[in-house]
């Protein structure tokens, strides 16, 4: 297992319940968070005067779809991983909501910091 205590993970998500829980989750397995970001734009904010080691990136936000911030950080070489908490279908129509299952969002994070940048996943 990686020894996750100095690792930051930021966590972008615009539902404040699951951010929450995300938050919580990363904070018990002894990571430090940057987040919850519930926009893009705040989360590219923090970026300009810190970093990140990894990132947790909700697909669906209201200010935008995070694509922009996934280049970014892919250009500074920080990991990163799409969830989603609500599947939309043609033009935002919520089909279906889903809370991601913490213990795989944890596991897969905990592989992408020890792959590096070249293990994100899109």
């Amino acid at each position: 297992m990686t020894d996750t205590s100095q690792h930051c993970i930021m966590v972008v998500n615009q539902s404040a319940t699951t951010g929450t829980d995300i938050t919580q989750a990363l904070e018990r397995a002894n990571y430090r968070v940057a987040g919850p970001f519930k926009q893009c734009s705040d989360a590219s904010d923090w970026l300009t005067g810190d970093t990140a080691d990894g990132a947790l990136l909700d697909m669906l936000l209201s200010d935008d779809t995070c694509f922009e911030l996934a280049r970014d950080l892919r250009t500074r070489g920080v990991p990163y991983l799409f969830h989603s908490t609500t599947t939309r279908w043609n033009g935002g129509s919520d089909v279906e909501e889903h809370v991601p299952p913490l213990n795989a969002l944890l596991q897969a994070m905990s592989e992408l910091i020890r792959n590096g940048a070249n293990g994100t996943a899109e």
